[in-house]
């Protein structure tokens, strides 16, 4: 038998490439990527078994909305830089492409990650997909090779990132925040409802010993900030004294 000496990285990473490599039929995924996704075949319960829970932020911080937001920075910024500096060459739009472009910083339309992901699996850059995205509607509007040029112009993929993450959060937040408003709501009357029971460790004298109101502890999810811990009077929430604990 033919033996040679392999460096231990290597044998290492061929051996996890043969446990990870499949197997047969009985081991691979079913469906295409292109069906909807199965609870059970979902990579993390967000997605799966709280899906419907968390529809309302997916059109925020999906890779979809991430891709429409990116088109709408792009599409501000070139309406930026036609007003602030007149003297380029294209920056003088036509009233098709000026139009265009405030579409797409307005509210891109519904193929548009799609196309943007054509774009990508082509050229293998997920940002400058969005360029050229872009550059293709404002094309088709009219636009000059110069106005063409100053899509993207002295930005970095970087630029659009942090501009993206920024209003998305941002927007996810405001969205977050009447659902929780609702929820404290509801959590406040259980609490006083069952405040008075007269069972020294139920959980309602807990929610009724909060420091403050619970608008007040809303608060900072609303100027930005983020709560490390919730306390109750005395200390943290603990498990009860005095009662079994179950393994």
């Amino acid at each position: 038998m033919h033996s040679a000496a392999v460096a231990p990285g290597r044998t290492t990473v061929c051996v996890m490439m043969q446990i990870l490599a499949p197997q047969g039929p009985a081991q691979r995924m079913s469906g295409s990527p292109n069906e909807p996704l199965a609870a059970l075949d979902a990579l993390s319960p967000v997605d799966g078994r709280y899906h419907a829970t968390t529809a309302p932020l997916r059109e925020l911080l999906s890779e979809a909305g991430l891709i429409r937001e990116r088109i709408r920075i792009e599409a501000q910024w070139l309406l930026h830089l036609a007003a602030a500096a007149p003297q380029l060459p294209g920056a003088q739009l036509s009233p098709l492409v000026r139009e265009r472009a405030a579409a797409l910083a307005r509210a891109p339309d519904a193929g548009a990650p799609a196309a943007v992901k054509a774009i990508e699996a082509r050229i293998n850059h997920d940002v400058k997909a969005v360029e050229y995205y872009v550059r293709d509607q404002l094309k088709g509007a009219g636009a000059s090779a110069a106005t063409l040029e100053l899509v993207h112009f002295g930005c970095t993929s970087e630029d659009l990132n942090n501009l993206s993450y920024a209003r998305l959060l941002a927007a996810a937040r405001t969205t977050l925040q009447a659902t929780l408003s609702a929820r404290i709501g509801e959590l406040t009357q259980l609490a006083h409802r069952y405040a008075d029971t007269g069972e020294p460790d139920h959980p309602g004298k807990g929610v009724c010993e909060f420091r403050g109101t619970p608008q007040a502890r809303a608060a900072p999810l609303r100027c930005g900030e983020h709560p490390r811990q919730v306390e109750r009077r005395g200390g943290q929430f603990q498990r009860p004294r005095g009662r079994a604990t179950h393994a």
